[in-house]
């Protein structure tokens, strides 16, 4: 099911937002991913993206990166449920579905996080081997060890895995908890356990202190990244703001899109109802996958509570919170698992008056529809926005290259009546340097920036560890105008058609990319932006 419900990412070959700053779409490329090292303090990051480059192929690299983290990461965690003995096995196969099909973390496709789908994926490796090492012996029980406190390591590429990592020393505490002797006082018991639980495994407990030391000491974050990581507790308020907006974000707008999409055009949600339906029902089907009785209730609601307030909590320290914006949805990745939970409570209610099997498909099955067409969803936007990327791209690549460094883009596909946002200022500045070679040039959706953008890309680049070194906001300019073609079409037929050349041979991708955009370029000055000789003035129009 997993690999079905993301089977669009191995289909998707575009470099999204920052991916054109770390990943090299062509041999001749360039990329400076010093900023990693000596600006941002992600060595791991840094590791992952020099393997990804060597390659030659690092969009290839990073599907198969991708889609091997997702179906690692969901067997594992539903192995872990099982073998801990905290799930049936039925139980474990919806929960972990749920988790690895979430939608409202909509980057599934950008390359460069598919280092943080890899870290989430560790964990759940980790957590695996951890309920292993519990139960092994000997050789065997230090073998799983080693391999659990290094995973948990490395996972901690993504800094918030750390929460996960908190709960699995939670569940070892408890663990360790249930085995302790019959000492009657409970204060004194808990005390013992968590002594016991410190020094029989103290590599855990030190764990993510070796890891914020090793940044600390040698990749101390600096510059721009220092100030957007600078910690402070936010108030009670505060608090209660984020919490609102993440739950919005994370639930609230993933099922309201769904159902607007569904009105819209249900065929989405029906291509997901055959594929959940039929996975389910070889699941219930299969007469190995027994209930074990009733379990509790109350433990998965209080745990989905608590879960989602604490990984949340991190970002809101830092000040950080999601938005509609897809970019920021990078924040929600492991926003799957309160969901999870939540659902593993109602299917347990249901239980009570419905056999095991029926409250599954009752529960789960209409979740799974839900999230799998949400997921589809999301993949489709995405997929229509890196066909009128490329388009751009390849209409550059066919121009001759005008005497400007500075270009605004004007993009006709903002008014166009089918979702799509602004390209970034790394994809514009990406697809002009692969399209005219590796110059100083610099490139922006004006309608998506401040007027003073040509000032704060200056400063930004002179920073200390900033990622911009390369970025020249000071030459001649020009306007790029983007205007839909006679190919272009609403998201989902676009998309369909690309499928019909890509998959059927139907077509000429090259075709339906002439056809989709038309581009054409303006010297001169850009319109509406304060020009870097002259701060308080604006630049007259250019058209």
């Amino acid at each position: 099911m997993l690999l079905v419900a993301h089977a669009p990412l191995w289909l998707n070959d575009s470099l999204v937002m920052d991916d054109w700053l770390v990943l090299k779409p062509r041999p001749d490329y360039f990329v400076d991913l010093d900023f990693l090292l000596n600006g941002a303090g992600h060595p791991i990051i840094f590791g992952f993206y020099s393997l990804a480059n060597l390659t030659g192929a690092p969009i290839l690299f990073m599907k198969i990166v991708g889609l091997v983290a997702i179906v690692s990461g969901g067997v594992c965690l539903l192995r872990a449920a099982i073998v801990s003995g905290l799930l049936t096995s039925v139980e474990a196969v919806g929960f972990s579905a749920i988790v690895w099909a979430y939608p409202g973390y909509v980057l599934w496709t950008c390359k460069g996080n598919t280092g943080y789908i890899a870290s989430f994926a560790l964990s759940c490796i980790a957590t695996y081997l951890l309920t292993q090492m519990w139960k092994a012996k000997g050789a065997a029980r230090i073998l799983y060890r080693i391999g659990a406190a290094l995973t948990y390591f490395f996972s901690f590429a993504l800094n918030s895995t750390m929460v996960l990592f908190a709960f699995a020393m939670l569940g070892l505490f408890i663990a360790v908890l249930r085995t302790s002797g019959d000492e009657p006082r409970p204060i004194r018991r808990l005390v013992a356990s968590a002594w016991r639980c410190a020094i029989t495994y103290p590599e855990f407990v030190l764990l993510p202190v070796a890891y914020w030391a090793v940044l600390n000491i040698w990749f101390k974050r600096v510059g721009a990244y220092a100030a957007h990581y600078n910690a402070h507790f936010p108030s009670l308020p505060e608090l209660i703001t984020g919490w609102k907006v993440f739950f919005r974000l994370s639930y609230w707008d993933v099922v309201s899109d769904t159902v607007h999409m569904a009105l819209d055009d249900p065929r989405i949600l029906a291509l997901a109802v055959v594929a959940v339906g039929a996975a389910f029902l070889m699941l219930l089907s299969d007469q190995r996958h027994r209930a074990d009785g009733r379990r509790s209730i109350a433990a998965p609601l209080l745990l989905a509570a608590a879960l989602f307030l604490m990984l949340s909590l991190p970002y809101l320290i830092a000040g950080l919170r999601p938005s509609r914006h897809f970019y920021e949805t990078r924040h929600l990745l492991m926003f799957g698992l309160p969901s999870a939970l939540g659902l593993l409570t109602l299917k347990r209610l249901v239980e009570v008056f419905a056999g095991g099997r029926v409250a599954f498909a009752i529960v789960f099955g209409p979740a799974a529809v839900v999230w799998v067409a949400a997921l589809w969803n999301g993949y489709v936007f995405q997929q229509a926005r890196a066909l009128k990327q490329e388009a751009l791209y390849s209409h550059l690549a066919a121009m001759r290259q005008p005497a400007a460094t500075v270009f605004d883009l004007d993009d006709g596909f903002l008014d166009y009546p089918s979702p799509h946002t602004p390209f970034g200022i790394s994809e514009v500045t990406g697809m002009i340097r692969l399209a005219w070679g590796n110059k100083p040039f610099f490139g922006f959706t004006g309608r998506a920036e401040r007027p003073t953008i040509l000032q704060e890309m200056d400063a930004a680049r002179r920073m200390e560890g900033s990622a911009f070194h390369h970025f020249d906001p000071t030459g001649p300019q020009a306007t790029i105008l983007l205007r839909p073609g006679p190919n272009a079409a609403p998201n989902p037929a676009l998309v369909k058609r690309y499928y019909s050349c890509r998959l059927l041979g139907r077509c000429e991708l090259s075709q339906l990319l002439a056809g989709l955009a038309d581009v054409s370029i303006v010297l001169g000055p850009i319109a509406g932006i304060k020009q870097l000789d002259a701060p308080n003035t604006l630049a007259p129009s250019s058209r």
